[in-house]
C-alpha cells in the first residue's frame, strides 16, 4: 500500500534454455526444392498491354493528375509552415526555443534556401498560366470557349485593320 510496484514471486522467464533457431545454414545437405513450395495463392499477372493500359486518371502523371497535384501543393505549403517556424526557432534568442531545438540547429541562411526553394516551386505549380493550362487539359467546354474568343478578336482586328485602310 505504501505506493510500491508488487513484482510478484516467480523469476522472469526470457526464454534461455539454450535452443537455437534453425536458419537451414547448418550444412546438413538438405536442400529446399521449389516443387515442395505451395504457390497456389501467387496470382502472377501480365505485363505490358496484356496486364491492361492505364485509363483515364490512372493515365497521367503526378502532376497532371488533379488528386495527386492537389496532394503535392499541400504538401509543399506545409513543408513551407514547418520551415517558415524553424527559421524563427534559429533567430530566435528566446530560451523557450532553445530547448526545443538545440539538439538539431539549423543555420538560418540554410533554412532560408530551403525555404526559398519550397516557396519557388509552390508558386511555381500554383500560378494562373500553369492553372489556365490544366484548365485547358481538363475541360473540352472551356478550350472551345477560349478559341471562339480568340476568333473572335481576328474577327475584329481584321475590321480595325480594313477601317484603317
Amino acid at each position: 500500500e505504501g505506493g510500491e510496484i508488487d513484482f510478484g514471486e516467480g523469476e522472469i522467464d526470457f526464454g534461455d534454455s539454450g535452443a537455437e533457431i534453425d536458419f537451414g545454414e547448418g550444412g546438413d545437405g538438405e536442400v529446399l526444392e521449389l516443387d515442395d513450395i505451395d504457390t497456389s495463392a501467387i496470382i502472377v499477372e501480365e505485363g505490358g498491354i496484356q496486364g491492361g493500359v492505364a485509363r483515364d486518371q490512372d493515365a497521367l502523371s503526378l502532376l497532371d493528375n488533379r488528386r495527386t497535384r492537389v496532394i503535392i501543393i499541400d504538401e509543399l505549403e506545409e513543408l513551407a509552415g514547418f520551415l517558415t517556424q524553424r527559421l524563427v526557432e534559429a533567430s530566435s534568442d528566446s530560451i523557450k526555443f532553445d530547448m526545443v531545438s538545440s539538439s538539431h540547429t539549423q543555420d538560418s541562411n540554410t533554412l532560408r534556401k530551403l525555404l526559398d526553394g519550397v516557396e519557388g516551386i509552390a508558386s511555381r505549380l500554383t500560378e494562373l498560366k500553369m492553372q489556365q493550362l490544366q484548365t485547358l487539359r481538363d475541360s473540352p467546354a472551356y478550350t472551345d470557349r477560349l478559341v471562339d474568343t480568340f476568333k473572335q478578336k481576328l474577327r475584329l482586328k481584321e475590321k480595325v485593320l480594313s477601317s484603317i485602310e
